[in-house]
């Protein structure tokens, strides 16, 4: 799916990047490969994606080191964007684990990890599959 050129599946659904927001997640070609991952778009209920947003602002966004180490490990789970972003979190995780990472980076990839993790109920209750 190409996010802005596909239609939504219903009309009562918005497109939703998992991460966001779009002005931070398109500094650069590495952070843009990540938020236009097929499984990280996802289509919402209206209500459901106004209600997440009302919760969550943005991702934090990664610096350089950090996106290079998540890109490197972050594989998606075909047609499955629940299980993609568990996999986002591992690659997260393994990135914080890289014995070179900062402190900063560290505790802003924990931050990414609980964004992902707070949005996780709104997409099981908002997504509509296909």
């Amino acid at each position: 799916m190409t996010w802005n050129k596909e239609p939504l599946p219903y009309k009562d659904t918005q497109r939703h990047h998992i991460i966001f927001n779009r002005y931070l997640w398109t500094a650069s070609e590495d952070l843009k490969k990540l938020r236009n991952t097929k499984e990280l778009i996802v289509p919402l209920k209206i209500p459901v994606h106004k209600d997440l947003h009302r919760v969550i602002e943005q991702v934090p966004v990664p610096d350089h080191h950090m996106i290079k180490r998540i890109n490197s490990e972050f594989y998606p789970a075909r047609n499955d964007p629940l299980q993609t972003v568990r996999n986002l979190q591992e690659s997260v995780q393994l990135a914080i684990d890289n014995p070179y990472t900062s402190e900063l980076a560290i505790a802003m990839g924990h931050l990414i990890i609980r964004s992902l993790e707070i949005q996780v109920p709104y997409l099981e209750r908002g997504m509509v599959n296909d």
